[in-house]
């Protein structure tokens, strides 16, 4: 007679085969999503702990699963957004680590509402992290018309460099989600080189008005480490960010360089 262990073994091999889900292998599904956000805005520690693990749970979960990653995404960018919106730094600054984990598996558009909120937040921390979650979401974004079209990372990340002028970390995040088009390879291996050459005037149109802000910061000597603008000097001065980008961006580019170097 085989043992109650074998028996088990069996069961759960039939439901594999089968096609089913064990229950010790909870689906991804809304109710699940809002259960750990609740959690996650809670002022138990405790309970902000759990919601967090549930999230990132849930994301593992999902991460092979294309739809179920999708589905996910969508939720959490609806289910976050109230504590990105709300008045609790904790809760804030916990919802952007978890977004920033959820982008580095799954680089969905469907999250730029949420991230934007984020950067947008006037906590230098939370935006920080927002910035982040945006270097894995923005270059796929800006290398497709639609999403392009329909951005609101960009103006985010221009409102809160401006916002926080004295903040390198919030400046430096800013510019390393920009220019990771073209300095980070994985990013450049996953763009078709059509989406690259798309993606990168775009990225100019980001770039130059953040460097416009830092420099009148400089002219009023707020800023006093001009070094900090290296990622975006070197991206802009880059033979082929040059080539494609449109006479006007040219002109403004040597007129930015030319005033940050003044």
């Amino acid at each position: 007679m085989p043992s109650v262990r074998s028996v088990a073994i069996l069961v759960a091999s039939a439901c594999l085969v089968a096609g089913t889900v064990p229950a010790a292998r909870a689906q991804v599904t809304s109710a699940a999503v809002a259960a750990a956000v609740s959690d996650l805005n809670s002022r138990d520690r405790d309970k902000v702990v759990a919601g967090r693990t549930a999230l990132l749970a849930l994301l593992n979960a999902a991460r092979t699963n294309p739809p179920a990653l999708a589905t996910f995404a969508k939720d959490l960018n609806t289910q976050l957004m109230p504590i990105a919106t709300g008045n609790d730094p904790h809760a804030k600054l916990n919802a952007a680590i978890v977004v920033l984990r959820v982008t580095d598996q799954n680089a969905s558009p469907d999250l730029a509402p949420l991230i934007a909120k984020l950067i947008g937040d006037s906590s230098s921390a939370v935006s920080a992290y927002g910035m982040r979650a945006a270097s894995n979401v923005l270059p796929r974004m800006l290398s497709a018309p639609k999403a392009a079209d329909n951005n609101p990372i960009g103006p985010a990340i221009v409102a809160a460099v401006t916002a926080h002028p004295t903040s390198e970390a919030v400046a430096m995040e800013a510019y390393a989600a920009i220019v990771r088009l073209l300095n980070d390879r994985t990013v450049a291996e996953a763009l078709t080189p059509a989406g690259v050459d798309a993606a990168t005037p775009r990225a100019v149109d980001t770039l130059l008005p953040l460097m416009a802000a830092r420099s009148t910061q400089y002219g009023k000597g707020t800023l006093v480490e001009p070094n900090a603008e290296q990622p975006a000097a070197s991206f802009l001065g880059k033979r082929k960010t040059f080539e494609l980008s449109t006479p006007a961006q040219r002109t403004a580019t040597i007129r930015t360089l030319l005033r940050l170097m003044d």
